[in-house]
């Protein structure tokens, strides 16, 4: 009987968080093989994100798809910075997103590194180009009615402006642009088969969400609102003898109202 009651206070007590705060903790898995910046400037961002829930860990080498099958979300920030994805990494980064799974597509430092190269060997299949140019500023040009914009989930996250250094801008023929520098994209959301990306053209050495620039602007509030734009929802595990069916619930829809523009 004490179990009974033991069991029913957990349960009730995780009902009432869920209900309160509306979070989905991930699984996300930051890089560090493709990008020296990525293990030195993200510090800051990686408390916040465990802060609120999520589990954090790193990549240190080659991705292969036993790397990528116990996460959420792949956090790619300058890729190509010191090691080049291969086509066949990024077939397997494509592929595991397709397969339901969130990538965030960090560019940035455009003049130094062949980063939107290397960002493009997965973005161009899903419509959007990473273009070889750089622009620095804040961004205030914001799309509304998306997750990642309003922060549906989280209190007093809405972004209103953030701000960019040494960025790239984006050229799409398909997703859509969720902000833009000076009428060019510099940000867009994609949904390729049961997945979902960010693309963003800054990310870390001086960016956004840098360890320094961090709580600048509203740059943790586009942080956190990503992630809980990409990670999924939790499913529903169905037992079979000794095996296990997993069935994903139905995401959240990225727009949660009309679409609008705040310049």
């Amino acid at each position: 009987m004490k179990m009974k009651y033991i069991f029913l206070s957990i349960l009730t007590t995780s009902l009432v968080l869920r209900a309160t705060t509306n979070l989905v903790a991930g699984t996300i898995l930051i890089d560090h093989y493709y990008s020296s910046d990525a293990k030195r400037f993200t510090d800051k961002m990686e408390l916040e994100l465990e802060t609120n829930g999520h589990t954090i860990y790193h990549n240190t080498s080659p991705i292969t798809e036993d790397a990528l099958a116990s996460f959420d979300t792949y956090v790619l920030f300058l890729p190509g910075q010191i090691n080049d994805l291969t086509l066949s990494e990024a077939n397997i980064i494509s592929n595991w997103v397709e397969a339901g799974h969130g990538l965030w597509l960090g560019g940035g430092r455009q003049t130094i590194d062949n980063i939107p190269d290397n960002c493009n060997t997965i973005s161009s299949r899903w419509g959007v180009t990473y273009n070889k140019n750089d622009c620095s500023g804040v961004i205030t040009d914001i799309t509304y009615g998306h997750f990642v914009t309003d922060g549906i989930n989280l209190p007093d996250t809405q972004v209103n402006e953030f701000g960019i250094y040494l960025a790239c801008t984006l050229s799409l023929t398909d997703g859509i642009s969720l902000a833009r520098y000076e009428g060019n994209t510099i940000m867009a959301v994609v949904e390729p088969g049961n997945g979902r990306a960010i693309l963003i053209g800054d990310s870390i050495s001086k960016g956004p969400f840098d360890n320094t620039y961090l709580y600048e602007y509203d740059n943790l509030s586009l942080a956190l609102n990503t992630i809980e734009y990409l990670v999924p929802e939790p499913g529903t595990v169905l037992l079979f003898g000794l095996g296990a069916l997993f069935i994903r619930s139905k995401r959240r829809r990225g727009f949660q109202r009309r679409i609008y523009h705040k310049t």
